[in-house]
């Protein structure tokens, strides 16, 4: 059963005919009305981070007992379809990250599709990680406690970056390697067809027709009809090498199987698997702080114990 909580969001969402300005601000004001409150002492701050062609804006959390030195960054990056969402619409997890982290949030406003399509978000976000190890001394953090994060598309992108990085290694020997990811009910599946899909993908917020939406604002036709590893870590040859990795789902949520899925194939190539299906939630719980306040920061709480702590 549906939390009654998040009600409201039962239903189909958005009209596929909504302009995509009109999605991207009714994106950033409905993330900022249900927020709810900055943990006591957060700071939070502006950077420029320079990308090919673009100084993209990130924001920079850094949470009330974090150490001013060696404290452990978390990259984020935001969710919303690769073609709505921005640090502000999506700040109440990046504040969670750095608050159960005990350290510092780094989120990336990436170029959004289709106006910057695959791989330019991608890319964005690599720069972004390479911006927060190249910067840790000025950040306070330490770069071997790097982790990588996102929720939805973000969590695509944070899987991609990491895969990214694993196969830079022989070139940048010096480059990020991130200490662990956190992605929270990614969407990795271009076809849409898992049976989650067919079970949930009407009536619980997000459609089966709106995500492959994102995904064609994303990749383009020609790539959408042919996706490949390049396009999502779904379908990479090979995803062994990379970090512990938390994977949470959300119980009705249509992108909850893909997510699973996945976990399963890490494990399988001898990546540590951390995994958590969180009931009663749906797609996008995590910035609606102020309707579930308890399962929000407890995801978060349980992913960064995890990444963090012994196992």
């Amino acid at each position: 059963m549906i939390d009654p909580a998040l009600s409201a969001f039962a239903g189909d969402g958005p009209p596929m005919d909504t302009p995509l300005a009109q999605l991207r601000a009714a994106s950033d004001r409905t993330g900022l009305e249900m927020a709810g409150d900055p943990p006591p002492g957060m700071t939070e701050r502006d950077a420029t981070i320079p990308a090919a062609g673009a100084a993209l804006r990130a924001r920079i959390f850094r949470a009330a007992d974090a150490p001013a030195e060696g404290a452990p960054v978390t990259v984020y990056f935001h969710g919303g379809g690769w073609a709505t969402g921005s640090v502000d619409g999506f700040a109440a997890i990046a504040r969670n990250l750095a608050r159960f982290t005990r350290g510092v949030a780094v989120a990336v406003d990436y170029r959004l599709s289709p106006e910057h399509a695959f791989p330019g978000p991608v890319d964005d976000c690599l720069a972004g990680a390479r911006w927060a190890h190249g910067h840790a001394a000025g950040l306070g953090v330490d770069p071997q406690r790097l982790l990588l994060a996102g929720d939805s598309a973000g969590a695509h992108l944070a899987l991609s970056v990491a895969l990214a990085l694993r196969d830079a290694r022989a070139t940048d020997p010096a480059g990020p390697r991130p200490a662990g990811i956190a992605a929270f009910y990614p969407c990795l599946d271009p076809g849409c067809d898992t049976p989650s899909w067919d079970e949930l993908g009407h009536g619980h917020f997000l459609t089966r027709e709106r995500m492959r939406w994102y995904w064609q604002a994303l990749l383009g036709p020609k790539r959408l009809a042919r996706p490949d590893g390049r396009a999502t870590p779904w379908l990479a040859e090979d995803v062994s090498g990379l970090p512990p990795t938390w994977i949470a789902t959300a119980e009705h949520d249509p992108l909850r199987d893909e997510g699973e899925a996945f976990a399963h194939d890490l494990r399988d190539a001898g990546v540590e698997v951390g995994q958590q299906r969180r009931l009663g939630m749906l797609h996008g719980f995590l910035r609606w702080r102020s309707l579930v306040p308890a399962q929000a920061d407890d995801t978060v709480r349980d992913a960064c114990d995890w990444l963090l702590g012994p196992r």
